[in-house]
């Protein structure tokens, strides 16, 4: 194969390939906030209503003590979920791209 034929080929396959990356990154990153919607959105929804719900009894004052200690268990443990889902963001956080020494255009991720 020619040269120049070569770097044709190279840099039209580069192209699609810096494509082909840039298309499957926004995949992840709409399927990203799909499932943190969900994770997040679930939970607080939750809350929201006991919360809600809560404040309608107090008005009302016809809460019972043990209605009371479910609506905060059950908040508390939605609230637990969603630190499960934070703290598992802000382990992904620590991942860093890392350029290799010797100047290459690749990267790595950087795991601390």
């Amino acid at each position: 194969m020619s040269k120049n034929r070569y770097f044709l080929l190279r840099t039209l396959l580069g192209n699609f390939f810096e494509e082909e990356k840039k298309e499957i990154s926004i995949q992840a990153i709409e399927k990203l906030m799909v499932t943190l919607s969900f994770y997040l959105g679930d939970p607080l929804t939750v809350v929201q209503g006991k919360a809600e719900l809560l404040e309608e009894s107090l008005k009302n004052k016809d809460l019972q003590e043990e209605e009371m200690e479910s609506f905060l268990l059950l908040c508390q443990e939605q609230l637990a979920r969603i630190n499960v889902v934070l703290s598992s963001l802000r382990s992904l956080s620590e991942l860093r791209y890392r350029d290799y020494p010797w100047g290459s255009s690749s990267s790595t991720l950087k795991i601390k």
